[in-house]
């Protein structure tokens, strides 16, 4: 999975999140184009789920974590404000998001829809970036 950024001022509908392989080389993945004019032009973070199923795109710009079928399909997102720091849990099809707003939440996508299941709030803010450590 390759995450990119536009550098705008206008609204733009053109993808952010691609798929890379040797017979077919870069495949954008698909949305609709409120989806990726949702990102606002910028995604912070990506992370595969613990299956290798599910992709997942944090954008602070926009305000949401997006999720992909790795396949390229678009499954929704989630309203996250300043979120960026994004990492898959043990778990199949969970992960967990921070913000800069000091927020952590725990995110699962079950039957092709995700949802938050959990939020903490009032604690460390992280920017961007955090990692699973088993």
């Amino acid at each position: 999975v390759i995450a990119a950024q536009e550098i705008s001022l206008v609204p733009s509908s053109k993808p952010l999140l691609f798929a890379i392989d040797e017979t077919r080389g870069l495949t954008a993945y698909e949305a609709p184009d409120e989806a990726w004019m949702g990102l606002r032009g910028y995604i912070g973070s990506v992370a595969l789920d613990a299956s290798g199923r599910i992709a997942a795109a944090a954008s602070p710009r926009g305000g949401r974590v997006a999720f992909w079928e790795r396949t390229g399909r678009y499954l929704g997102f989630v309203p996250f404000p300043d979120g960026c720091g994004l990492a898959p849990t043990a778990e199949a099809g969970r992960f967990l998001a921070t913000s800069g707003y000091g927020e952590v939440i725990l995110i699962a996508v079950e039957d092709r829809e995700p949802r938050i299941l959990a939020r903490h709030t009032g604690g460390p803010r992280f920017d961007n970036h955090v990692s699973r450590v088993a």
